[in-house]
């Protein structure tokens, strides 16, 4: 070779390795600007750089078919030669915001073929990999896709699967129907290859996490995992066990509960919390009316009963703050009133129940998932009690392992935790009772965040709207979330508190169901198509609710009457009544609320009380007696005058205090069943 030839072939190397820098380095923009939605910088990208560098026309589309054809990259000749032909018309579009659907589908599917060529053509990587699969520890949990000239390891674990890895709190959101509670239940299945124990802790709706046992029935999901090349059911799979736990309360009393007819036992199973398990922010909690006063008195009781040692109940609270505190006989009355509802509900009860929770026996097999359901429990307030004392409890038995020294002979622990917004709202209630539940709510949350890697233990959650639904001080403690379609801001949130970018939120927003991004401190992941789990995804369009969906599916699984009675034990039961009945409608029937704009008239509160006490065969007051005992209950009222509607004048009025009783039509319809407005 003469030194001219030399040169020649030198300079047109150089030529080619600068165009494949640059055709490489321009796919990989364009494919971010695809993934953010950027679709002015898609179009430029193919104006400017792809179209001319590739100077490909319709004469070589068919080499292209032949060598694209049977293979799975994206090769769409006709979007091509449309946009290509149009691509001002596109990019004016593109800038005022005004692409229809299909235009905009038509550009990424012009873009990816205008890729493919670069492929064939020897410009980039000819090896395209636009899907790959992504794993969490033992699972392939979905596929993750990839810009063609992307470096990044082809089986990209989401998660480090290095046994001494710290574990992560994983956050999973999105919009109703996104599928979000689906991948909840295919990271619950990693998990449980792993041999981590799960315990499925919050369900407050339909049961849907009692059918982990129960191969996928949904057509449409079993499609997905076959499409991923993902076996179904549990054919090369055991199933785990599943016990299903709900509290002891009417509304379990008063079910049917699904009953297997091959084992002749009882699919769920009632649990109890003794009271001397509670902490005092709980023991508040039950007794949402109290007041800063009374909670003192409460403080009191509860420590000097605390500090023995021994098992105690709710009567006892009373007792010691009745005979052992300065309360006067009025807030002693009240509180012990308040302590009698709460009895009344059937799951507190004391340590020698038979149905008192035993973490060492729910906890401690990777084989058996414990689910809880609080849906039969009737009362929010109660709901969120539950839920506490379950979170506490639980983390104190995984603390009481390391004291023990057997917490390295335990396997490790997932907590499950569905629609976390429930309990832990970013904007409180406006009744006072009930935003002082949740405040304790969002303690407890953070601090079991904040604590869980002590105990090897994990949370997995699941929420609506990220923003608008769910405590910020709670939400900025997960290390990563999967973020599904769903409200722009709620999704722009998510990447403003990880990555501080939210150019991807748009296009995550718009993501079709099953689709996501995860997103972390280190960055973020998209878009990742989900898979499905081998069992079964509540459709509650037909299944009803999780329990009724068990016994359809399962020949050897039937309804029967529960057999269990939430009757307080008489050695439990409060056996005196209050002397005066109004405490009991106060308790029952007002509220106080933050909000001054919010009162009820005297006199509608009169007439209430007597209407409710004739109901129910208690004696009728004076307006006087009434208003004597409404004050004394309730310490953050307002005494005022106000204009009434209807009578045109001033009247006196109570602020901050809201009415929840309406008066049948008969008496004796009713009763102590008088309904919420």
């Amino acid at each position: 070779m003469d030194r001219t030839q030399y040169f020649e072939d030198d300079q047109r190397q150089r030529r080619l390795d600068a165009k494949r820098a640059t055709i490489k380095d321009w796919v990989d923009q364009g494919s971010r600007a695809v993934a953010d939605g950027d679709w002015l910088q898609v179009g430029l990208i193919l104006r400017d750089v792809l179209l001319p560098e590739l100077g490909a026309s319709r004469r070589d589309y068919p080499r292209y078919n032949h060598v694209l054809q049977g293979t799975d990259e994206t090769w769409t000749p006709d979007a091509l030669q449309t946009v290509s032909k149009h691509i001002d018309r596109y990019l004016t579009a593109a800038q005022q915001g005004t692409l229809t659907r299909r235009q905009t589908q038509r550009l990424i599917d012009a873009f990816e073929s205008a890729v493919s060529i670069a492929a064939v053509d020897g410009l980039i990587d000819s090896t395209l990999v636009s899907e790959v699969p992504a794993w969490e520890y033992e699972h392939q949990v979905g596929v993750r896709h990839y810009s063609p000239t992307s470096a990044a390891d082809k089986e990209p674990q989401l998660i480090d699967p290095d046994p001494d890895a710290e574990l992560k709190a994983t956050l999973v959101t999105g919009g109703q129907g996104s599928g979000k509670s689906t991948f909840v239940e295919t990271l619950v299945e990693d998990r449980i290859a792993r041999g981590h124990v799960v315990v499925d802790l919050l369900d407050f709706v339909k049961s849907e996490n009692a059918m982990y046992d129960i191969e996928q029935r949904q057509t449409v999901l079993n499609d997905i995992r076959e499409d991923m090349g993902l076996d179904l059911g549990f054919e090369d799979h055991n199933p785990p066990s599943v016990e299903v736990y709900a509290p002891l309360t009417d509304g379990l009393a008063t079910s049917k509960v699904p009953f297997n007819t091959e084992t002749e036992e009882y699919v769920l199973k009632p649990f109890t919390i003794p009271a001397s398990e509670l902490t005092y922010r709980q023991l508040v909690m039950l007794l949402p009316h109290s007041t800063r006063t009374q909670e003192n008195y409460l403080k009191s009781a509860h420590q000097k009963l605390s500090q023995t040692g021994e098992d105690w109940t709710l009567r006892d609270i009373a007792r010691v703050v009745r005979n052992e505190t300065n309360a006067g006989e009025t807030v002693a009355d009240r509180i012990e009133r308040a302590l009698q509802t709460a009895q009344e509900t059937g799951y507190i009860r004391d340590q020698d129940d038979d149905h008192t929770l035993n973490w060492s026996e729910v906890a401690s097999d990777p084989s058996t998932i414990a689910s809880f359901t609080i849906h039969m429990v009737r009362e929010s307030a109660d709901q969120k009690v539950i839920a506490s004392y379950l979170l506490d409890s639980l983390y104190e038995y995984r603390k009481g392992l390391i004291q023990q020294r057997k917490l390295q002979e335990s396997d490790t622990l997932t907590v499950v935790m569905r629609e976390l917004h429930k309990i832990v709202p970013r904007s409180k209630s406006e009744q006072d009772s009930v935003a002082t539940i949740e405040s304790y709510m969002i303690d407890t949350m953070s601090d079991l965040l904040a604590l869980t890697r002590h105990v090897d233990m994990e949370i997995i959650a699941d929420t609506q709207k990220f923003k608008q639904q769910l405590s910020s001080d709670v939400s900025g403690m997960f290390h990563r979330v999967f973020a599904f379609s769903g409200q722009k801001p709620d999704v722009r949130e998510v990447f403003k508190t990880r990555v501080d970018d939210t150019g991807p939120a748009e296009t995550v927003a718009q993501f079709e169901p099953g689709e996501c991004a995860m997103v972390s401190g280190a960055g973020y992941v998209m878009p990742i198509s989900t898979a499905p789990p081998r069992s079964h995804h509540l459709d509650t369009g037909g299944d009803g609710d999780g329990l009724s969906a068990r016994v359809a599916f399962l020949d050897h699984e039937e309804f029967v009457d529960a057999p269990w009675s939430s009757t307080v034990p008489p050695h439990l039961a409060f056996s005196d009544q209050p002397n005066n009945p109004a405490e009991i409608f106060c308790e029952r029937w007002l509220t106080t609320v933050k909000d001054r704009q919010q009162h009820e008239f005297k006199q509608e509160i009169t007439d209430a009380y007597n209407a409710w006490a004739t109901a129910n065969d208690y004696e009728t007051m004076s307006h006087q007696a009434v208003h004597t005992t409404v004050k004394n209950y309730f310490d953050t009222i307002e005494d005022a005058r106000l204009t009434h509607p209807e009578k045109g004048k001033a009247t006196p009025a109570i602020r901050k205090l809201k009415l929840t009783y309406t008066a049948p039509d008969e008496p004796d319809e009713g009763g102590d069943m008088g309904y919420v407005t």
